[in-house]
């Protein structure tokens, strides 16, 4: 999978955060969460806002560039 720069540093930018609002960087976390590396933790909750974090799928993914 590759992922352009600003998907990129939107992943990093997420994993910096435990709840990562869901007005920053809108269309890129949308992409990130279509290809499953980021959900919405609170999307079970009712009336919480939401906040993101990365699936097991997207900190695989971070680590595999970092490793590169």
């Amino acid at each position: 999978m590759n992922l352009t720069k600003p998907m990129i540093e939107c992943l990093k930018e997420i994993d910096h955060y435990r709840d990562y609002p869901s007005y920053w960087k809108p269309k890129t976390r949308e992409k990130l969460e279509a290809l499953g590396l980021v959900e919405d933790r609170n999307k079970d909750a009712r009336y919480a806002p939401a906040s993101y974090q990365l699936t097991q799928a997207g900190k695989d993914y971070l680590y595999s560039i970092k490793a590169a």
